[in-house]
């Protein structure tokens, strides 16, 4: 058994507010209508004292990555989460964009600030998981993901993560009743695993503003 982690790839949405600035409202429709540089031109329009502020810079910030523009798209989202430090969204595009890019530290720093603000965020805690077993935390990685099945058993990728690294730190029996439950969630998982090495799920992202994720 090759001993690999996988993470969750989680497609963001753009953050959905009542808008009073027009420009962010603008901003919405045409990212809806898939006009995304128009788009991003209206979310970087909005003044820093509108109350959309954050989630502004949030949807301008996604957009920009989703154009593989990344050298524009972190500034915008490091600057929505330091607006507001109760920006969930902004904290966990950021984390979780580090850790597909090999940046498990940073990862590390936007994950925990994620979790301390929403200890429900299985999400979040799963992605955590997996960067410290990229740090070789292998103890904090076992913590963070049985901490994420806790709270949502029914992610066969979680399950999986978790049996990897129980494996790695010798608790075998544990691992073979872990993978299990990860192919008794999803019997094709090592299947697709043997072609693709990431994971799609549906996103639960909680905003303590309210705002909602556009699938």
């Amino acid at each position: 058994m090759r001993y690999l982690l996988f993470f969750v790839v989680v497609h963001l949405g753009v953050t959905e507010l009542m808008a009073e600035s027009c420009s962010f409202s603008k901003g919405l429709s045409l990212a809806k209508n898939k006009d995304l540089v128009a788009a991003i031109s209206c979310f970087e329009s909005v003044p820093k004292s509108s109350r959309h502020y954050a989630a502004a810079l949030y949807n301008a910030g996604y957009l920009r990555l989703k154009r593989n523009d990344a050298e524009e798209g972190l500034p915008r989202l490091q600057e929505a989460a330091a607006h507001d430090k109760g920006h969930l969204a902004s904290r966990f595009a950021l984390g979780q964009y580090y850790l597909q890019h090999g940046f498990y530290k940073e990862a590390v720093q936007y994950l925990t600030a994620v979790t301390e603000l929403d200890k429900t965020h299985a999400q979040a805690f799963g992605l955590l998981g997996a960067a410290q077993y990229r740090l070789k935390h292998y103890g904090l990685a076992e913590q963070y993901l049985e901490q994420s099945i806790a709270l949502d058993d029914q992610q066969a990728l979680t399950h999986f993560n978790l049996a990897m690294v129980q494996q790695m730190i010798g608790k075998g029996a544990a691992s073979e009743k872990t993978l299990k439950r990860t192919l008794e969630l999803d019997p094709e998982f090592m299947k697709r695993h043997a072609v693709k090495n990431m994971f799609q799920i549906k996103p639960r992202v909680s905003d303590s503003q309210g705002a909602e994720q556009a699938q």
